[in-house]
């Protein structure tokens, strides 16, 4: 997982969709379980503060 401002972004890959989602406290994004792309993903945190779980990872996130 690499952490990119907003700037460093541009050009460096098409995004295809998009969507917002909010996540009550202790929610999972996917309860199933794993999540895989084949691709990149991209994640903007505009409030709050969680976990994201990367190759078995978890790295804190938040919001700025």
């Amino acid at each position: 997982m690499k952490k990119l401002s907003l700037a460093e972004l541009r050009g460096s890959f098409l995004i295809e969709r998009g969507g917002m989602s909010r996540y009550a406290a202790g929610e999972r994004s996917h309860p199933e379980g794993r999540h895989v792309h084949a691709g990149h993903e991209a994640f903007l945190i505009l409030q709050g503060a969680g976990v994201i779980e990367v190759d078995g990872m978890a790295t804190p996130i938040e919001a700025g």
